[in-house]
């Protein structure tokens, strides 16, 4: 996105305007160099900016200061007496301003940001003195230079000046009352000449040849002061405190530090748990052991089920942990053994596990001198055998992670058995378009527990990463179109009859509902333009999660990609060759992965930084799942972006044949809204708004609609 984009204001005041939120901030975000050079400057803006700086630095950006150095009346004098001692009375006094800052949590974290940029060079400071100072003992002027430059990638500049410094102060909303005026170099040629006398000033000032003032590079003492201290683990903590603390010097992190150690009986757990996942636990504890917990990807979800696992256990109740897939019984199994302690040996049910038939489940349970673990996939879990062996079971508890498939027809005896203790876990626990699914969850679980983690919750506390979102559309064919509308007639008649329909009509129904979204599934035009995309934005070294609705489209689209060099590989249930190695080479090398469902439910793939979404779905969890995956955060991954195919109606068929799709153009619609509100660029939302009114649509973000799927990779 292009600073010309931003549509800015020639003109910005604090108090009408938010300085941060409508200018500084959207302009960092989307510039690759910011210089400043300014009166005083202090580290606390990055309390401030860390929006901003995170995409800049994502971009290989840099940042260049030229500041005054604040100095005390004494030091003026010993500066105007003894002037070829200038760096070293700055560098002291610097050395003495870092031993304060590091005093306090607040300007220690904004400080730590600091130093890491400096270390990295990404940042780049010079000091200015006016030559008055250095010339009479009487002057106590400083450099008092107002001006900031942003440059993007697109050679466009825009330029500021006022009353601001660069502190928190000068921009947060509570801070000083401020104005700056804005000349962007696209605007006409007055603008563009003040820009470029803006930008040759700056340049003059920092190679030192600017009349009237003197420029010294940062001291290398306080330099190295900072530098000493400066890594990325360090940066990210501070960052993680600055977003979401705000500064606040009561807290040290941005969760609570729960050390938890459950140990009143045999088993615990040593584990720092964040804010809402021990106040979820306390929920569900003061629900007497019962409840949903609405946690998105990124949540914990797993580390808030073990302790609720070890409160069961404690409680002198085995554990039944359920999960959907072969894939997230292994990562299970493994979170098991590493937190739990004393270690203790679990049963495993499904994929390939089959020591728990023939009586052994109950015998496991029920012969134990102490309470035990089962780990099972939810098919197993549900078969006959399983649940005849469980009805026999006293004193047990059951976890269920994507809690939402359990809802399920054929789940339905697993929910008719009798735990003591039932948690859910799961991002969305209701489920799309089953009403009775639905009911048969919360009827089990008794209710979702008040203290929901979402998403935008998860970017706002660190531990997912931002993400730019951008959209491609696609359209429909006039074949696809036809047998849309076609379909739809159908649908509609068998709707206006649905009160006196039989089972059959019912039934009739719901494969017409299919039916047609297959249609958009698979849309022709997806491959080519998927294709294009990706000819056009992939970058060697770069990880490309691509999302795909079926395994016959991931060998078109592989078949087409191959053919351009691109390093590209396949994921999915079934697949030849190893899929662990498939994604271990990712990880390391890069590349393109083509994947279909089996990246939706808890597999992390943390490396990827782009994702690609081709699989239109008719469930909102399936495309809120794969929009988590790509945002676990990894080493060097600041930021992460995702591409979304959007299907349209064809353009050549009239508005009334558009009005016939408008509810599928809606659902695409609503999950592009989605995407775009939570996004670091939320101003794509005007170009899902132009959609919407071409097609005389309101369209609002909609999670409730949608057909539930439980389809999943076979676990045996």
């Amino acid at each position: 996105m292009s600073l010309q984009d931003l549509k800015l204001k020639f003109c910005y005041d604090s108090g009408p305007d938010s300085l941060a939120n409508d200018f500084y901030v959207p302009c960092m975000q989307n510039s690759i160099s910011y210089d400043r050079a300014v009166g005083f400057f202090s580290s606390s803006v990055f309390e401030i900016n860390w929006r901003g700086l995170r995409i800049l630095l994502s971009s290989g950006g840099s940042i260049r200061l030229i500041c005054s150095h604040i100095l005390q009346n004494k030091d003026l004098k010993i500066l105007s007496s003894a002037p070829q001692n200038v760096s070293g009375i700055v560098e002291e006094s610097l050395l003495k301003q870092i031993d304060e800052l590091m005093a306090s949590n607040k300007s220690r974290a904004a400080l730590q940001v600091f130093a890491f940029l400096v270390s990295k060079n990404k940042l780049k400071i010079k000091i200015a003195i006016p030559e008055s100072n250095l010339e009479s003992k009487f002057s106590n002027s400083i450099f008092h230079s107002k001006v900031g430059i942003f440059r993007d990638s697109f050679k466009q500049t825009v330029v500021f000046k006022g009353s601001s410094n660069e502190s928190k102060s000068a921009f947060s909303d509570d801070g000083n009352s401020e104005t700056v005026d804005v000349y962007c170099s696209w605007i006409n040629e007055c603008e563009s000449k003040r820009v470029e006398k803006a930008t040759n000033d700056f340049e003059s000032l920092w190679n030192n040849s600017f009349e009237g003032v003197r420029v010294f590079d940062f001291p290398e003492a306080a330099q190295r002061k900072l530098v000493v201290s400066a890594n990325s683990e360090l940066f990210e903590k501070a960052l993680s405190f600055l977003e979401s603390s705000h500064g606040d010097e009561a807290s040290e992190v941005p969760f609570m530090s729960i050390n938890v150690d459950e140990r009143t009986n045999s088993y615990g757990a040593e584990v720092v748990l964040m804010r809402h996942q021990a106040s979820a636990l306390e929920e569900w504890k003061e629900n007497q052991c019962v409840g949903l917990m609405e946690h998105a990807t990124g949540s914990g979800k797993t580390i808030t089920g073990l302790m609720a696992a070890i409160h069961c256990l404690n409680s002198n109740h085995s554990v039944l942990i359920v999960v959907p897939s072969t894939l997230l019984l292994k990562q299970w199994n493994e979170e098991i053994k590493k937190i739990l302690k004393p270690p203790t040996h679990v049963l495993l049910c499904g994929d390939g596990n089959n020591s728990w038939k023939n009586g052994r489940l109950y015998e496991w349970i029920s012969e134990a001198k102490s309470p035990r673990v089962v780990l099972s996939t939810l098919s197993t879990a549900a078969s006959d055998e399983f649940i005849s062996q469980l009805k026999r079971v006293s004193n047990w508890g059951l976890i269920a992670d994507e809690v939402h498939r359990l809802g399920s027809a054929g789940c339905v005896e697993l929910l008719n058995t009798s735990p003591r203790i039932r948690l859910g876990l799961s991002a969305t626990p209701t489920r799309f378009g089953d009403v009775e699914g639905t009911d048969r969850i919360l009827r089990f679980f008794e209710k979702i527990l008040p203290t929901k983690f979402h998403v935008k919750d998860a970017i706002a506390q660190n531990i997912l990463t931002p993400y730019h979102y951008s959209l491609s559309t696609v359209e429909l064919t006039d074949e696809e179109m036809e047998k849309w509308i076609s379909i739809t007639k159908r649908i509609v008649i068998l709707s206006a009859n649905s009160k006196n329909s039989n089972n059959a009509d019912g039934t009739q129904l719901q494969r017409l509902l299919i039916e047609r979204f297959r249609i958009i599934k698979a849309a022709e035009k997806k491959i080519p333009k998927a294709v294009s995309i990706l000819k056009d934005r992939y970058r060697m070294g770069e990880r490309w999660i691509v999302y795909c609705d079926s395994i016959s489209q991931i060998e078109e689209l592989y078949s087409l990609i191959s053919q351009d060099h691109m390093s590209v590989s396949k994921y999915y249930s079934g697949m030849n060759g190893d899929p662990q190695q498939t994604i271990k080479y990712f990880e390391s090398i890069g590349g393109i992965v083509l994947s279909v469902k089996c990246l939706d439910e808890g597999v992390d793939i943390p490396a990827a930084s782009h994702a690609l979404i081709i699989a239109a779905s008719q469930n909102p969890r399936e495309f809120i799942q794969r929009r988590g995956r790509i945002l676990r955060k990894s080493k060097d991954k600041i930021i992460s972006y995702i591409t979304d195919l959007v299907t349209l109606p064809n353009s050549d068929h009239g508005i009334e044949d558009s009005k016939v799709g408008s509810r599928f153009i809606t659902s695409e619609l609503s999950r592009a809204a989605l995407f775009a509100g939570d996004s670091i660029n939320s101003s794509v939302k005007f170009d899902i708004e132009r959609i919407a009114e071409r097609f005389k649509l309101d369209i609002k973000v909609n999670s409730e609609e949608g057909i539930e799927t439980d389809s999943e990779e076979e676990d045996g």
